[in-house]
């Protein structure tokens, strides 16, 4: 989360663009190669530390593009009531 949140800061670009996310699944990728130069092999917990390190990131994207895509549609209730 702190990658996501520096790197939104940093481009100042919305959680909701894909190159805040981007940024965690890079960081995770270099995270896991650098644990196999420095174990010699991947290590048995690598799945689980690549999903629990991508999880709440890839969440609030999707959450947030959702969002962004129904305010951008016009609401049939509002068309309606006109």
């Amino acid at each position: 989360m702190a990658v996501l949140l520096v790197v939104r800061l940093l481009t100042g670009r919305s959680l909701a663009t894909p190159w805040p996310l981007l940024a965690v699944y890079a960081a995770e990728l270099g995270n896991e190669i650098m644990d196999y130069f420095g174990h010699g092999r991947v290590m048995p917990d690598t799945l689980s530390d690549v999903l629990n390190t991508v999880f709440w990131p890839t969440v609030l994207f999707i959450g947030l593009r959702v969002r962004r895509a129904r305010e951008a549609r016009p609401s049939r209730r509002h068309d309606a009531l006109r």
